[in-house]
């Protein structure tokens, strides 16, 4: 998958059950995305942990779409912590 396929997944687009995650604005049109076992029961696990009424995987609140638009700066971040 694409970065923004990932940053614009919303809730209603992971089927746990098939394990799919359904991707509306694909580059080559809509498509579903196959997931494993073990992604699908992360993904449950992690819903869960999100706000109330939150509709997007990556929620963003200083985002005026919403969700994380760009992950450079908090991946460059984790990449510069010191290792124990």
């Amino acid at each position: 998958m694409r970065r923004m396929e990932i940053l614009r997944i919303r809730r209603e687009h992971i089927n746990s059950q098939q394990r799919t995650i359904f991707i509306p604005k694909a580059k080559g049109g809509s498509r579903l995305q196959p997931i494993t076992q073990h992604l699908a029961e992360f993904l449950e696990g992690y819903l869960a942990t999100l706000p109330q009424g939150s509709e997007w995987l990556f929620p963003s609140v200083a985002a005026k779409e919403g969700h994380t638009m760009d992950i450079r700066k908090p991946f460059r971040r984790v990449l510069l912590v010191p290792q124990a």
